[in-house]
């Protein structure tokens, strides 16, 4: 991904003039990413500082809503009930990649607390970074490599379900006690990891131009925190049984290609709305499947899309792992 200019960015951060601290959330708006927690910690914040302060807490969002949970006229309703008004949260549909740097200006602090399944990097800790942001957020997935430690909140897992892989999971719960104790008690200081990334064009360029045993010298070792060791070990997968022969693996390859094609209306013999059909008619997921097809009405999708096509060929192939936390 590429940035803009980091000082055209920071010269656009508001100042707060007033009172009140915006706290920024930026993705997809979902219960995997436990945005719900966020709009209890704004109640808390808000409801436990009316007497000592006239600070306001504010929630600004930015992203596609994802859980039904989560739509904002129910986020307002909540808010209403428990504060009188609903005036502290506001939230803008997902925008371009090049657009979210006017979102980042808006707030005051940035706060991830997701246990998602399908979390990785946090690509949006790096963005914040590079947009001068302090960061809170949930120790998960890369965060620990990303974040100051005193920024990562524990996050509690729950042990002993069994979860789909092929769908968004909110694993466990993050100590929202010790979230709003970093916002009230602790000095919010920009997190600076973008600075590690200023180097990858260099490395990549290095590691294309070099070879054989020479490019083990461009491997920096990857030292992993304690939570991540203790993640990965506690992760049970189960998988069912697939082809195992050369052969078997490219007759399931064959018999997905149609599909692959079809989807994406490129098969003229048989029309995508009949290859949408079929699919509807054998997936083992039908809300990710419907999720999937409002999506790619306009827009087909193809394998960069992760998370998209390749999981629904998941379904054509009945190819359906689980896993859980021991």
């Amino acid at each position: 991904m590429c940035f803009p200019e980091r000082e055209r960015i920071l010269s656009k951060r508001s100042r707060n003039t007033d009172a009140d601290l915006i706290l920024g959330y930026l993705g997809r708006i979902s219960e995997d990413k436990n945005f719900p927690d966020l709009v209890r910690l704004l109640i808390e914040l808000n409801q436990e500082t009316k007497s000592l302060s006239s600070r306001r807490y504010r929630l600004f969002a930015c992203g596609h809503n994802h859980s039904s949970s989560c739509e904002p006229h129910l986020v307002d309703q909540m808010l209403v009930q428990a504060l009188g008004i609903s005036d502290v949260y506001s939230y803008s549909p997902a925008r371009s990649s090049a657009e979210i740097w006017d979102f980042l200006a808006r707030i005051d602090v940035l706060l991830f607390p997701t246990t998602s399944n399908l979390e990785t990097l946090g690509r949006v800790l790096i963005e914040a970074s590079y947009a001068g942001l302090p960061v809170i957020c949930s120790d998960h997935a890369a965060a620990s490599e990303l974040i100051e430690p005193e920024y990562l909140c524990p996050v509690q897992y729950r042990r002993g379900l069994v979860y789909s892989c092929h769908s968004d999971h909110s694993l466990g719960s993050v100590d929202l006690e010790w979230m709003k104790r970093c916002l009230l008690e602790r000095e919010l200081k920009p997190t600076t990891c973008y600075e590690s990334y200023l180097c990858h064009p260099d490395r990549l360029i290095d590691a294309l131009s070099t070879t054989g045993s020479e490019l083990r010298t461009l491997c920096e070792p990857l030292v992993l925190a304690e939570s991540q060791h203790a993640f990965i070990r506690s992760i049970a997968i189960s998988m069912p049984s697939f082809a195992h022969r050369p052969s078997e693996s490219l007759g399931l390859i064959a018999s997905l290609i149609p599909w692959f094609l079809g989807l994406q209306g490129l098969v003229p013999a048989v029309s995508r709305k009949n290859w949408i059909q079929r699919l509807v008619g054998l997936t083992a997921h039908p809300v990710r499947t419907a999720r999937f097809i409002e999506r790619t009405r306009n827009t087909s999708q193809d394998f960069t899309d992760v998370g998209a096509i390749d999981i629904e060929l998941c379904n054509v192939a009945n190819f359906l792992p689980t896993f859980s936390l021991d």
